[in-house]
């Protein structure tokens, strides 16, 4: 698994971005990839794990679940 964390996310749209701690690149993703458990804790700032898949426009994530943040 890959961990980051949510850079920004539009709720009206339903699509964020998460800055990755392995890649320089944002990662997009859906909504639908987190959790559903997890849905209304997506926020800027929290720490999450995740995988890549294709996507219409390249890799983007999926199976996200939110962390607690390692300190």
């Amino acid at each position: 698994m890959l961990k980051g964390t949510i850079k920004s996310y539009n709720e009206k749209n339903a699509f964020g971005f998460i800055d990755q701690d392995e890649d320089k690149d944002d990662l997009f993703f859906f909504k639908d990839a987190v959790r559903p458990e997890q849905i209304r804790e997506i926020a800027p700032g929290k720490r999450v794990e995740f995988v890549t898949a294709p996507g219409k426009k390249g890799p983007q994530g999926a199976k996200i679940t939110i962390i607690e943040d390692e300190a």
